[in-house]
C-alpha cells in the first residue's frame, strides 16, 4: 500500500481533491488509528507532506474516517467588508483578508501581482473563499491552497511537470478530457501541462491538468486529472459543465444589470450611439435617451460616459439613464432668484433734474449717461444659482 496518513493513522482507502480553484481535500474513508483526528492537522499522501484543518470526522462500528481541506483553519466563518480607494495595492487587500482569516500566502505568488494597484476596491463580507473569489475575478486570476497549506493566487503557466515516478494507465484515450495515470508521488498539479511519463514513444499529446484526484487503497494508487480544453474559457472539467448550464439558465439576467459605456455620437433625432465597456457587446445604435424631466431635451457631447439599462430585461430595449460626473461651473438658476441688472448712479443738476450714469451687470464697457426723459434697455444677469446642481453650456 503506497503510503498515506493523517497524524498518526494510516490512510487504508480514500481520495485526495486537489482543484485548479479553490481548496484541496482529503477524503480518509478509513483510517486505521482509534482515534479521530481533529483541528489542525498534519498529514502525508505518497510521500508529499500536507498541512490541513479537519472538516469532520468520526468513529463508528470500529471505523474512522475525517474529511480534511487545506490550510491552517477552518473557513466558514464570515470575514469583514471594508472599501479601498486611491490606488490600493493588491497586497494589502490580500493581506487583510489572510490575516482575519488567519492564514498565511505562497512564498511563490507573483511579486508583480502583488505590487498591481487597484484604482479602489470594495471586499465585500463572506467566507474566506468568497472574498478570494471576488478579489480574483477583479485580477483575472485563480487562487488555491496549495498542499503545504498556503494559499496562492495568480495566472497558471501550464509549465510541464518535472518528472515523477508513475505509468500511464492502459485505459487511458487521448480523445478522452480525463487522464489515467498510476503514480508513486503528488507529481502532477493542477495549472501544470503533462506529455506522457519518461521515456514516453507514443503519439505526442498534451494535457492541461485542470482539478486531479488522486486515489489510495488497498492494492494501487491512481489519479485521475480533468484536462482543460486550450480553446475554453473554465476552470476544471468538474466545474465546467455546471458553470455553461449556468450561464444559459441566467443569460437572460445580464440585461437586468446597469452597462457602463462611451458615447459615441448623438444622431439629429436625438438619440446616442454607445460603445459599452463590457466586449461580449457589440455597439449599441440609436439608444434612446431617459432624461430627468418630461419633455426635456438633452444634448450630449462625444465621448461622455454613460450607463446604459435595458427596460424590463428586454435586450431590444436599451435606454441611456444617466452620466458621469463632470466639472460644470453653470449653476442652475432657480425660481425667485436674484437677478443682477447693473446699476445707475443718479446725479442732481438742478431742482428736480437728474442726469445719471448706467453701469451694464458686467463691469464692461463705458458708462453710459442719460437725462430724465431717457429710455434705458437693461440686460440682467442672474446672480443666483443651485448650490447643488450645474450645466456644462456657457451662458450668451
Amino acid at each position: 500500500m503506497a503510503d498515506a496518513s493523517v497524524g498518526s493513522s494510516g490512510i487504508v482507502n480514500g481520495s485526495l481533491l486537489i482543484k485548479r480553484r479553490g481548496n484541496w481535500t482529503l477524503y480518509a474513508n478509513d483510517l486505521d488509528g482509534d482515534d479521530a483526528p481533529s483541528g489542525a492537522v498534519s498529514c502525508e499522501w505518497l510521500g508529499t507532506q500536507l498541512l490541513g484543518h479537519v472538516l469532520r470526522s468520526g468513529k463508528a462500528d470500529g471505523a474512522v474516517d475525517a474529511v480534511i481541506t487545506g490550510g491552517r483553519t477552518e473557513h466558514s466563518k464570515r470575514l469583514s467588508a471594508a472599501m479601498y480607494d486611491y490606488q490600493v495595492p493588491v497586497f494589502i487587500v490580500l493581506q487583510a483578508i489572510i490575516t482575519e482569516q488567519g492564514e498565511q500566502a505562497s512564498a511563490t505568488i507573483s511579486v508583480d501581482l502583488l505590487k498591481r494597484t487597484l484604482p479602489r476596491y470594495t471586499k465585500v463580507a463572506g467566507t474566506f473563499g468568497q472574498q478570494l473569489d471576488q478579489l480574483a475575478d477583479a485580477l483575472g486570476c485563480v487562487w488555491r491552497i496549495l498542499l503545504d497549506g498556503s494559499l496562492w493566487i495568480g495566472v497558471d503557466t501550464f509549465a510541464a511537470a518535472a518528472a515523477f515516478e508513475h505509468v500511464l494507465s492502459a485505459d487511458w484515450r487521448p480523445g478522452s478530457s480525463r487522464l489515467l495515470i498510476e503514480p508513486d508521488a503528488v507529481g502532477l498539479l493542477p495549472g501544470q501541462s503533462y506529455s506522457g511519463p519518461q521515456g514516453y514513444t507514443g503519439a505526442a499529446f498534451a494535457v492541461r491538468v485542470g482539478d486531479i484526484k488522486y486515489c489510495i487503497g488497498p492494492e494501487k494508487t491512481t489519479a485521475i486529472a480533468w484536462a482543460l480544453d486550450a480553446r475554453a474559457d473554465g476552470e476544471s472539467g468538474i466545474s465546467q459543465p455546471l458553470r455553461a448550464i449556468i450561464r444559459e439558465e441566467t443569460a437572460q439576467s445580464r440585461y437586468h444589470k446597469p452597462h457602463a459605456g462611451k458615447v459615441l455620437l448623438q444622431r439629429p433625432d436625438g438619440t446616442l450611439d454607445v460603445k459599452l465597456d463590457d466586449p461580449d457587446f457589440s455597439d449599441l445604435t440609436s439608444v434612446q435617451v431617459r432624461v430627468p424631466v418630461a419633455g426635456a431635451k438633452l444634448t450630449v457631447p462625444d465621448d461622455a460616459r454613460c450607463i446604459v439599462e435595458f427596460e424590463d430585461g428586454n435586450h431590444n430595449l436599451a435606454v441611456v439613464t444617466s452620466y458621469a460626473v463632470g466639472n460644470a461651473q453653470y449653476a442652475v438658476a432657480l425660481k425667485g432668484g436674484r437677478v443682477d441688472v447693473g446699476t445707475i448712479q443718479f446725479i442732481a443738476v438742478a431742482n428736480g433734474v437728474l442726469t445719471g450714469t448706467y453701469i451694464p451687470p458686467t463691469g464692461m464697457g463705458s458708462p453710459r449717461p442719460f437725462v430724465l426723459g431717457d429710455v434705458i434697455s437693461l440686460v440682467g444677469k442672474i446672480a443666483d444659482g443651485s448650490p447643488d446642481i450645474s450645466l456644462p453650456s456657457a451662458p450668451t
